[in-house]
């Protein structure tokens, strides 16, 4: 029963509130209203105090039906916007206004060089610079001399253009594109790979199996795309060499002693295992997997 009346005196009280709000509508004095909270919303945006005139719904109630709701108590007082600070309405209304705040110094820029310019070039002097001005392997030497054709002047052109400013692992991926492609896909990686296979003294019995020794370089070059290459596009860029520091995994692997007893992306065990399994697999010996 109680219920019942609550929900009547809800829908009498929707109806009043209806039929107010179309009057107010329809009446000539809401263009007076209207006005009135235009400027009211003017005031708020610069800050300024203001008050409400409410005896204009005073005044619009006369042309209004008798069973119109009452206003809220709690608007039927006149009320002040809040008061802000001179230096909060400086800062909130002038949004461009210079401050004058202490520069932080400069502890980095892309064209300081860190590293001296070249002058005066060998080929025999290349293992020096790679190891102690770039922090790459000595054995890149004979690749690097390769790429640039046994010719000095160009490797101290370049090195002075590409190579002054930057980490390891970025002169690393410059040599490798020779700073002529944004990315690097596998085959790039096997002259530097064959390198490190043929210097290493963990794996110089490689030396008189070559079909092996290509596999297990693509061994090696697909097991790193495989830690990088984490959206499987066949390529990587500068920012995969860093973020798995390629660079320090090559500059290790030569360094290591014996690197078939380390858990290295070279190590030789690894990938013997891998092909002993792959060869059981690999039924008719093409050196293709299929599904059946």
């Amino acid at each position: 029963m109680i219920g019942s009346q609550e929900k009547n005196y809800q829908v009498s009280l929707d109806l009043k509130l209806n039929s107010y709000f179309i009057q107010l509508l329809c009446s000539d004095h809401l263009s007076k209203i209207i006005g009135e909270l235009e400027d009211i919303a003017f005031n708020i945006e610069i800050g300024k105090p203001y008050e409400f005139d409410f005896n204009l719904f005073s005044e619009s109630s006369k042309h209004s039906s008798k069973n119109q709701p009452k206003i809220p108590q709690l608007l039927s007082q006149p009320f002040l916007a809040p008061q802000l600070s001179t230096h909060f309405q400086r800062n909130l209304f002038d949004p461009f206004k210079e401050h004058s705040h202490k520069k932080i110094p400069l502890f980095y820029s892309k064209n300081k060089s860190r590293r001296s310019r070249l002058k005066d070039f060998k080929f025999e002097n290349l293992q020096h610079i790679l190891l102690d001005k770039l922090g790459l392997p000595t054995c890149f030497a004979s690749v690097i001399e390769s790429l640039f054709n046994h010719d000095s002047t160009k490797f101290i052109t370049f090195f002075n253009e590409n190579l002054l400013s930057f980490d390891s692992n970025e002169c690393f991926f410059k040599l490798v594109t020779l700073n002529q492609k944004k990315f690097v896909i596998r085959s790039d990686l096997y002259p530097f790979i064959d390198s490190i296979v043929n210097s290493h003294e963990s794996l110089r019995f490689l030396s008189s199996e070559d079909e092996i020794k290509t596999q297990f370089i693509e061994f090696i070059a697909t097991s790193l795309f495989y830690r990088m290459d984490l959206e499987l596009r066949s390529s990587i860029n500068v920012s995969h060499f860093r973020r798995y520091d390629l660079a320090g995994q090559f500059l290790k692997a030569e360094q290591i002693a014996d690197i078939n007893q380390s858990n290295h992306s070279f190590n030789y065990r690894h990938f013997y295992v891998a092909f002993c399994k792959f060869w059981n697999l690999d039924s008719d010996q093409d050196s293709l997997l299929h599904i059946d």
